[in-house]
């Protein structure tokens, strides 16, 4: 069964629940040897204290959502949890963090605010960040929050930003402060484009080397 709908980024939305959909996708990334991580993206789930799951039929509070992530976590092998928590929640993010063994990654968490990250780094909020140039506004801000991320020893992700242009530059930020991971987009040319950008750049290296993790969502 196809969904006709897409997100506004391009990407097929599901027919099936969010349950359903892990399975099948789960059963994907196993027969491919491939890591399976999310964006649960829980500030626009919550209002009034609780998460809302409308196709689950949830209502969650904070204590009840750290336990159903952590049960996806541990169901699917989850490599990778972005925003499990709404922005403000950094004592959830922190306590999700020490319970367990996985990248837990603050997009709208930091913001790519070094402010933000420093107060995080204090709680033990996550462990890896979202790197977004345009929510810091200049390069020198971004480089900055990621001086701040590697002291920390948090995974650096280079991203993308929803609806985003043909632009490549993040290809050569991601190299150039050696992130180990990037997030190219969802669909069609702004995401290929980016993963060319990539390839051009690995072969004008004379000595390319590849540090693990080596992963592209």
């Amino acid at each position: 069964m196809k969904s006709k709908k897409k997100n506004r980024e391009g990407g097929w939305i599901s027919p099936f629940d969010d349950i359903k959909t892990f399975d099948i996708i789960s059963k994907i990334t196993e027969e491919n040897e491939a890591a399976l991580g999310i964006d649960i993206a829980a500030s626009g789930l919550y209002k009034d204290g609780k998460y809302y799951y409308r196709n689950l039929n949830k209502k969650l509070d904070s204590n009840d959502q750290l336990e159903f992530v952590r049960d996806l976590i541990k169901t699917y092998k989850l490599f990778y949890v972005e925003d499990p928590f709404h922005e403000e929640d950094f004592k959830s993010f922190s306590e999700l963090t020490k319970k367990v063994k996985c990248l837990i990654v603050g997009d709208d968490l930091f913001a790519t605010n070094e402010q933000r990250l420093e107060l995080g780094v204090e709680q033990g909020s996550a462990n890896a960040i979202i790197i977004k140039p345009n929510q810091a506004g200049t390069i020198s801000r971004t480089l900055k929050t990621v001086s701040e991320a590697t002291k920390a020893k948090y995974t650096t992700i280079v991203s993308h930003r929803s609806a985003d242009t043909l632009d490549t530059f993040i290809s050569d930020l991601a190299v150039g402060i050696e992130s180990p991971l990037i997030k190219c987009g969802i669909y069609g040319k702004e995401r290929s484009i980016k993963l060319k950008r990539l390839i051009e750049i690995w072969d004008s290296l004379e000595n390319p080397v590849m540090n693990k993790p080596k992963v592209f969502i």
